[in-house]
């Protein structure tokens, strides 16, 4: 549920134009990669695309005002309603009430309420009349708060969203029921009103940081002379039309402007400095064949324009470091084209300047043929995926340079190497290649999405395994090698090559792991290898000028890091919950001052070599005839060092040194900030012994799931005084330890109002307290049931993504249990979760509540409050010591503030006797 400024979706795919060459070649990717037999190949989606004819068209011609595929109508009440049946996922339904009217046609006197009323139709309506009952049953068959139950306030209009199950026959007329009841039978009761008011201003006091702020002077120039720049937020309730007879809706146009309109913001806690030049026009209407031919020139032009500026952002001392063009609704009847930049400090003139320069020249000389070319390639092949994938749209997607470069990513193809072993895993369906250079390859076939497929590689070792004089220099590795081009190319250069080619390769060094993973489209799988073998294969060479702009921006997010007001409770919430070691802080300036760029470019050479300790799992759209053999070319053909490099087993890799605290701590973090923000997390350490540890750590999932529930229901639903809230699990060692227990914690995080914190904080360990201790007040039948019902209707829905079994796979490998068989791991953890989840009573999680978080059990609360004089703090001190606060700091404030006001009453005495001798 959120206040949002307005629709800011276009769809014209320009959010599609990736990174990315020209694929020339005349035989099609389909056909490379065997993913069809012959007899079929002519009737695929690749085939069918890539042969369609170009048509002669008629560009006056009209577009037939019919939505295409969807069944529509307008009933007697004047709601317009479209259907459109829909298979993925599978057995739900995406529901959306969308009324046109929002925050714009409320008078200044009427602030709030458009919002307000939006929070106030999930508390209580005519039929669900008991305090948010339609959240309570919506979560009973699995539709969980917040992802499958949602709403949002515009200028323009106010939209309900619902994603619920429809496998019984009454679930989805009980949904629409809902929506109806959110048309037209809210509950306007002051006591609502009171609760879901605390709700709607916690929400507003969350966007009260430096972005709120410098959005909220952005938009006033924007909106300026008109009546949206008013954040308008309530209603008459009196004023009644019938539904037959609806009151006509005003529109607010965004008037136009010749005069150029300027504004700058000067935000002390701002992240970054940034320039944004808009440029606003009426919405254009997509009628003909012409209308649409004009939309794809813009299109093309903002896609070639957006590889200009990033090429520009690549060159020594840029003017900007990442600047884009977008477009998108404004609100209705006008759009807006937005160039955005951020930019190194007292950067702002140098950045505008480029910005309008760019744009001036494309204005005079236009593109050259080869970016607009690219353009091309990267929305054709866009279109080509989306066209594929046509059928398999989840539903809640469709509710809502001039230098020649290289052609081929491999100059010459590698000899390929051989199967030592293969494995084929049934229970996944999954086989497992042992290759001739030791690496282990694990490939799952799915048709979950006919143009994707995901990969992930992974060695253990990384971070944690050097000392603190390497750290800070190795840290920066993976930064400086991306820019400098971790596949043999600069990333200028390669965005050319990949032109048309959906892959996407990523790397990442972590504490345990060094890892590289992507996805890639099935055709596209053999560059995806490639872009592999070429990341093992590739010195990166340090690049002075490179690496000087790098520096310079990491420089600059120290020092904005340093301004934000959030850092300090950040960074002591981890020393107290994590501990004082560097791996647990932010770089701060003498930890840059130690960064040696040599030595990380040197440190990141040596992480991807080893082929005999990386294990890669691919899933998706793929043919083994095909993928098998460009899998031994290019993972195959990765020559094997002569020494190991980084062999290490989970055993072996040296742990994080986290420390818990050994006593309670409760500390509040003060930060001078220039509106009152309020922070709060409490942490409860959780053992996890090594003969059971699977089980509960499937005991410490669900629970956080239950105090989530119960939590937001009581600091929410019940007080009103937060909007946000979240409790998780976090297991410290990522790594599979075989010989040790482990440990970890849970944490609730929430943001409320700095002057009910405490209470709050009370309240919440009040709440844990009487579900683990209170025999009658625990855990509930119906808490229970809601928690295995969202978790069955959310696996319903993973398992139908190749991401879910992706990860599955890896986790199996990296699993504590795992012992050489990948299948054998996967059971092991999947029963486990399996038998954790039939087991769940009220009995059983209050006993696990018992064990995990025990009476008197440590815990620690750390709580962001602004910054205020020690004469506030001292007032406050009764309520800081009911809170535990450590006497010692107590005595501390209590003394720094009699001698602050000593010192204060020192300088008046001192001051009135310098006047004294002034006046003789």
């Amino acid at each position: 549920m959120g206040l949002v400024p307005a629709d800011d979706s276009e769809t014209t795919g320009e959010q599609k134009m990736g990174l990315g060459s020209a694929d020339n070649s005349e035989t099609t990717g389909e056909q490379k990669m065997g993913l069809v037999s012959e007899d079929k190949s002519k009737t695929t989606g690749e085939q069918s695309f890539r042969s369609l004819e170009i048509l002669k068209l008629d560009m006056d011609k009209e577009f037939d005002k019919q939505p295409f595929g969807v069944d529509y109508g307008k009933l007697e009440n004047g709601l317009v309603y479209y259907v459109k049946c829909n298979s993925k996922p599978k057995q739900r339904a995406a529901l959306a009430l969308a009324v046109k009217v929002g925050s714009v046609l409320e008078e200044e006197d009427e602030r709030g309420v458009a919002h307000i009323v939006e929070h106030l139709a999930f508390s209580a309506t005519k039929k669900y009349n008991a305090n948010h009952n339609i959240v309570k049953f919506l979560e009973s068959i699995g539709a969980k708060f917040g992802p499958c139950q949602n709403a949002s306030t515009c200028c323009d209009e106010t939209i309900y969203e619902l994603l619920v199950p429809i496998d019984k026959p009454e679930l989805l007329s009980e949904a629409i029921e809902i929506l109806a009841e959110f048309s037209s039978e809210i509950r306007f009761a002051e006591e609502d009103l009171e609760k879901e008011r605390g709700a709607v201003m916690e929400e507003y006091r969350e966007d009260r940081d430096a972005d709120g702020r410098i959005y909220d002077d952005y938009w006033t120039l924007v909106f300026q002379g008109s009546k949206s720049v008013i954040e308008l937020i309530k209603t008459h309730f009196g004023h009644k039309h019938s539904a037959l007879d609806p009151p006509p809706i005003p529109q607010f146009p965004v008037p136009s402007h010749e005069d150029p309109r300027f504004s700058y913001f000067v935000e002390p806690e701002a992240s970054e400095s940034a320039v944004c030049i808009n440029y606003t026009i009426p919405v254009d209407e997509l009628k003909t064949m012409k209308d649409y031919r004009d939309m794809l020139v813009r299109v093309l032009f903002r896609g070639a324009l957006n590889q200009r500026f990033y090429k520009i952002s690549c060159r020594k001392d840029p003017p900007y470091f990442s600047c884009s063009i977008s477009g998108g609704i404004l609100v209705r009847g006008s759009k807006v084209y937005t160039i955005d930049s951020t930019c190194k400090e007292n950067g702002s003139l140098k950045a505008l300047e480029s910005m309008l320069t760019e744009v001036a020249r494309v204005r005079l000389h236009g593109f050259t043929e080869r970016e607009i070319s690219v353009a091309r390639d990267i929305y054709m092949s866009s279109s080509e995926s989306e066209y594929m994938e046509r059928d398999q749209v989840k539903s809640t997607d469709l509710r809502d340079s001039y230098a020649q470069v290289p052609e081929e990513i491999v100059d010459s193809k590698p000899n390929a190497g051989n199967i030592v072993q293969q494995l084929e895993h049934e229970n996944i369906e999954a086989t497992e290649l042992i290759l001739s250079n030791g690496m282990r390859v694990c490939y799952k076939c799915t048709d979950l999405s006919k143009d994707q497929v995901l990969f992930k590689g992974f060695s253990y070792g990384g971070l944690s395994e050097l000392p603190e004089s390497m750290y800070f220099s190795t840290s920066m590795g993976s930064r400086i090698a991306r820019e400098i081009g971790v596949f043999g190319y600069k990333p200028t250069v390669l965005m050319d090559m990949l032109a048309g080619k959906r892959v996407n390769v990523d790397i990442a060094v972590t504490p345990y792991k060094r890892t590289f993973y992507g996805d890639c489209s099935p055709f596209h799988l053999e560059t995806a290898l490639q872009l592999v073998y070429k990341l093992f294969t590739t010195n990166v060479t340090p690049d002075d000028e490179v690496i000087e702009r790098v520096m310079k921006e990491k420089e600059d997010e120290i020092l904005s890091r340093e301004r934000d007001p959030y850092s300090p409770f950040f960074d002591r919430a981890s020393e107290i919950n994590s501990g004082k070691s560097y791996f647990f802080r932010a770089l701060t300036r003498s930890d840059f001052q130690k960064v040696n760029p040599l030595k990380a470019c040197e440190y990141f050479n040596s992480c991807f070599k080893d082929p005999s300790t990386f294990t890669l799992v691919i899933v998706g759209n793929i043919d083994p005839t095909t993928a098998v053999p460009l899998i031994l070319q290019y993972l195959g053909g990765i020559q094997k060092p002569p020494k190991p490099i980084f062999n290490l087993n989970g055993d072996c890799i040296k742990g994080l040194p986290y420390e818990f605290p050994k006593t309670t701590i409760r500390e509040i973090v003060w930060s001078p900030m220039k509106e009152e923000q309020c922070m709060v997390r409490i942490s409860f350490p959780i053992d996890l012994k090594k003969g059971a540890m699977e089980e509960e750590i499937n005991h410490a999932h669900f629970l956080s799931q239950l105090l989530e529930t119960k939590l937001r229901q009581l600091l929410r639903f019940k007080h009103g005084k937060i909007y946000h809230l979240s409790v998780s699990k976090c297991v410290y060692d990522d790594l599979p330890c075989l010989t040790r227990d482990i440990h970890g914690v849970i944490r609730i995080k929430f943001s409320c109002d700095p002057k009910v914190s405490l209470k709050l904080v009370g309240l919440a360990l009040n709440e844990i307290s009487r579900l683990r201790d209170d025999l009658e007040e625990g855990p509930s039948d119906e808490d229970v049931k809601s928690l295995v019902e969202i978790s069955q209707r959310s696996h319903e829905k993973r398992v139908e993504n190749n991401s879910y079994w992706l990860n599955c796979i890896v986790s199996s490998y990296q699993s504590r249990i795992y012992s050489g068989d990948v299948g054998a791991s996967f059971k092991i953890l999947g029963g486990a979760h399996s038998r954790i989840k039939k087991s769940l009573t009220p009995s059983t999680m209050q006993l696990a509540l018992q064990r995990l978080i025990p009476p008197k059990n440590l815990h620690t609360v750390v709580i962001l409050m602004p910054q205020t004089s020690w004469f506030e703090k001292l007032r406050s001190f009764p309520q800081w010591n009911s809170f535990g606060i450590d006497s010692k700091v107590l005595a501390a404030i209590a003394g720094l503030t009699v001698l602050a006001l000593g010192l204060h009453r020192y300088s008046q005495k001192s001051q009135r006797n310098r006047l004294r001798l002034s006046d003789h």
